[in-house]
């Protein structure tokens, strides 16, 4: 019997078009695999799919005229499993994705050595929107770090603007639109988001507490140094505190507090340093159904204030202008700083006068103090009121 002698084969590198044809035939092959079964699609076939998504350079737009469902769909399947979603021929050429330049200083919070990385710490603690979720990777439910998601009112552009240049971050700051109703009055509120991606940054702020559901798990304040825990106080503080006044006490003077708002290991963590600086911590109290406060009122208030913005440019402008204010008032009224003077109404009326042992001191310039951080107030109150609608 005559032996054959086949000819070699010769393999040509496909071209881009070739590559793409295959790569649709192939997918073709696969929908039953991916659409006909009752149970949903296999991961093996999942991971094909997305294996010649990315190298044959195909769009969701490829995918969904082939496979007969919508590009959505077809994300959500590829992120669940923690597969690529991003081809780089989505992009023009020359277009560096938004996740590669989003950070330059992605471990910025690695080592908190410094005032400005202890106040932002305060403010991430409080407001702070860490993106960790949990996904499907091959068949095992996986802690996935993917960054992190800021949002704060509009006229807080301050705190974002700070985050960003310290996180030397390429990401833009978005605005978004709240429709807040109250007793049938709607009103529209503009808040500011700054999101990042960055693995590291998630993973780091983790690891200081900045995680979902943080006052659910009652967790304390990081440990720093001693010189570094009055700025992360004070970032609380601009973040979940508040300056208020009770509008139904005529003196200007009178009728100011201050607190935050937490859970109980951070309240604790407060009031530990409240007690060190020889101010007299208030008890913890309940602040609505799932929250507690701690509220100090009068002096007690102001000497708490004077130690956290007396003297510090780190710290939100519109609650760095009303305590400044307010702690001129007091020392104009009480310069020995204790609350023993007296006060009277003048037979006028139209004031109140303070006097100490040496007599009538600081009236006049206590009462414009104490009107000027009541104006500064009432220009700070947010300026919607009522409940959520909808964004």
């Amino acid at each position: 019997m005559k032996r054959l002698n086949p000819k070699p084969i010769i393999q040509f590198a496909p071209t881009d078009l070739t590559r793409r044809a295959h790569a649709l035939k192939r997918l073709k092959a696969l929908r039953s695999a991916l659409t006909g079964t009752a149970a949903g699609p296999t991961y093996q076939a999942l991971r094909e799919a997305n294996s010649l998504y990315i190298r044959s350079g195909l769009t969701f737009a490829d995918l969904s005229g082939t496979l007969g469902c919508s590009p959505s769909c077809i994300w959500s399947r590829f992120h669940a499993l923690g597969l690529p979603t991003h081809a780089s021929t989505h992009r023009r050429a020359g277009y560096v994705p938004a996740r590669t330049i989003a950070l330059g200083q992605p471990g910025a919070f690695a080592v908190i050595d410094s005032p400005e990385k202890a106040h932002l710490l305060g403010l991430l603690i409080a407001d702070a929107k860490p993106m960790i979720r949990m996904r499907v990777v091959r068949n095992h439910r996986t802690k996935v770090y993917e960054g992190l998601a800021y949002i704060v009112q509009r006229r807080d552009r301050w705190a974002l603007k700070r985050l960003k240049d310290l996180l030397e971050s390429a990401a833009t700051i978005k605005t978004t639109t709240a429709v807040l109703t109250h007793r049938g009055t709607t009103k529209h509120h503009d808040d500011l988001s700054l999101i990042v991606y960055s693995s590291r940054l998630a993973r780091d702020l983790a690891a200081l507490g900045v995680v979902p559901g943080r006052a659910t798990r009652n967790l304390p304040l990081p440990r720093l140094r001693s010189d570094l825990v009055r700025h992360l106080i004070r970032g609380l503080f601009d973040g979940d505190g508040w300056i208020t006044r009770d509008a139904r006490v005529k003196d200007p003077l009178k009728g100011w507090s201050c607190g935050v708002c937490g859970c109980r290991a951070v309240l604790n963590d407060v009031r530990r340093f409240a007690t060190q600086l020889g101010i007299a911590a208030p008890p913890i109290s309940p602040n609505g159904p799932n929250n507690l406060k701690l509220q100090w009122s009068g002096i007690e208030a102001v000497r708490l204030l004077e130690c956290l913005y007396g003297e510090t440019d780190l710290a939100l402008p519109r609650k760095k202008v009303v305590a400044r204010a307010l702690v001129a008032a007091y020392q104009a009224a009480y310069p020995d700083g204790t609350d023993s003077s007296t006060r009277y109404q003048h037979r006028e009326g139209k004031r109140w006068c303070y006097l100490t042992d040496v007599g009538r001191v600081g009236t006049r310039q206590a009462q414009n103090l104490a009107s000027r951080a009541l104006t500064l107030w009432k220009r700070n109150i947010h300026p919607t009121r009522g409940r959520r609608k909808g964004r």
